[in-house]
């Protein structure tokens, strides 16, 4: 029998038809990283400011027409540039609904970026201090604790013994306090006897003394006082 053009044909040589792959599987998407959408939302963002920009334009140019066809007369050509303006102002309150949205995407995004670190972070720690926690217990840590305190009692009595001066006999701290206090009165009697504590008297008056009232007397005698206690003082 006659062969067939697939029978001639060896496996290299045959041709395979084959639909593309994404007929039968749906294409798998890549994940996005939370800072790379963000990036994505920031460049959306920023074309439909450049469009609410140009329609601004648009908007403030029909008007101006608008103005100058109704000085004109023009009522006609006035209501068509209105017309635009509203379509321009329509076009401009979808823009910024779509901004809005865009906006608080990304904005929780962010939220949830940080929320999402925060929790990781606590995770990591909590796993750590488990960690740590599980090479200890009460029992154990108390008898570290003992022998930490051991130690450095044992150190405090070295460092005790090696600050003890070397040869002689040891100096007596109460001998050296009393010796300081003799020394400290005869430094203060030194000063009181330099100091002239001699308050000053008034000089005699010249000449016959006029009898003063009383009331005068008392006030010089408190006047003197003051002064005699002043000097004391100085």
């Amino acid at each position: 029998s006659t062969q067939s053009t697939w029978g001639i044909l060896d496996s290299s040589q045959r041709i395979t038809h084959t639909m593309p792959f994404g007929w039968f599987h749906k294409k798998e998407e890549k994940a996005v990283s939370a800072n790379d959408q963000i990036e994505n939302l920031g460049n959306s963002l920023e074309v439909l400011e450049k469009r609410e920009a140009l329609l601004e334009k648009k908007i403030n140019a029909e008007l101006a027409l608008a103005k100058e066809c109704s000085k004109k007369g023009d009522r006609k050509g006035a209501m068509n540039h209105l017309k635009r303006k509203k379509t321009y102002d329509d076009q401009l309150e979808k823009l910024n609904a779509q901004k809005g949205n865009l906006q608080t995407w990304s904005d929780k995004i962010e939220e949830a970026t940080l929320l999402v670190d925060t929790l990781a972070s606590q995770k990591q720690a909590a796993a750590t201090l488990k960690k740590m926690q599980g090479k200890m217990s009460a029992e154990g840590l108390e008898d570290e604790m003992d022998k930490l305190r051991d130690v450095m009692e044992n150190a405090t009595d070295i460092s005790n013994a090696l600050s003890q001066p070397l040869g002689g006999d040891l100096i007596d701290e109460d001998d050296l306090e009393a010796e300081l206090a003799g020394l400290e009165d005869d430094m203060l009697n030194e000063e009181l006897l330099k100091t002239d504590v001699s308050p000053a008297l008034p000089a005699v008056p010249k000449g016959p003394i006029e009898a003063k009232p009383a009331a005068v007397e008392a006030d010089d005698e408190e006047e003197t006082l003051r002064r005699l206690e002043a000097e004391l003082n100085a």
